[in-house]
Formats: structure tokens, sequence, C-alpha cells
């Protein structure tokens, strides 16, 4: 779903309902090891690393930070990778802090 703002409830039978997997279904951007991402309530955004214990294993996503504003996310994904990521700009400036069902 990369470059597109999907929301929680609009979501296809093969898309992940787990946060931290590689199918996640509320992915807004993945740029290389890094992503942002939806909570699974909707109510703010996350910063994701992709992390592999075992060679083996499926890629995981680590949660780096949480977010209800555009400008804190922006922040420490800047820090994190040292790009600028024009997808975010098209984020609204806050997330709705009330639980979407």
């Amino acid at each position: 779903m990369e470059g597109s703002s999907p929301t929680p409830g609009n979501v296809s039978a093969n898309q992940g309902h787990c946060e931290t997997a590689a199918n996640y279904r509320c992915v807004i951007v993945t740029h290389g090891r890094y992503r942002v991402a939806i909570c699974r309530d909707g109510v703010q955004w996350l910063f994701q690393k992709c992390t592999r214990e075992k060679p083996c294993a499926r890629a995981r996503w680590k949660t780096v930070g949480y977010f209800v504003t555009r400008e804190a996310l922006r922040a420490l994904q800047h820090r994190s990778t040292g790009a600028n990521w024009p997808e975010l700009d098209a984020l609204p400036e806050g997330m709705n802090r009330e639980t979407k069902e």
C-alpha cells in the first residue's frame, strides 16, 4: 500500500492484523528498512524499522516511535533516515485522537 493512506477496517483478506507483520494492512509508506503505518486503532502513526533475528525468519517490524502529530513523526523519520519522505506531506497535521471503530 505504498504511497496510499489506508484506514483501519478497509482490509483485504490477505493483509495482516499484527502491526509488526511484514504484510500489516495499514502501511502508508516504506523506504528500505523503515516504514510508517497507522496503528490498529487508527489513533496514531507508527514509525517502524525492519528487523530479522534469524536469516530464515520473515521480516518483523519494530516500532521505534508513536506519533499523533506529523511534525513529530517527520522529525524522528528524518533523524533516523537522513532523508525527506515527500509522502508524509500528504498526512494531516495531527491524528484524530478518538478511537475509530
